[in-house]
């Protein structure tokens, strides 16, 4: 999970990423609407918003974790 402050999710990354890894799917953890950092009410709000936090508990229940796919290695 990262925090990303551009219009396209992992715009100056994807590049580099897709030489090592095959992203299945990249998505904003919520609705931007509801971002206080993209509707204006609180500028850079999302450095400290715990929805990334939400979505990272909700994921580690599903697959396979892949930094212990690497270790196994």
């Amino acid at each position: 999970m990262e925090v990303c402050y551009c219009p396209t999710p992992l715009a100056e990354e994807r590049e580099y990423w897709n030489e090592y890894l095959t992203l299945e799917k990249v998505q904003d953890a919520h609705a931007r609407s509801r971002c206080r950092g993209e509707n204006g009410t609180e500028p850079w709000s999302c450095g400290d918003s715990d929805c990334s936090a939400r979505l990272e508990a909700r994921l580690a229940t599903r697959g396979r974790p892949f930094l212990g796919s690497l270790k196994r290695t």
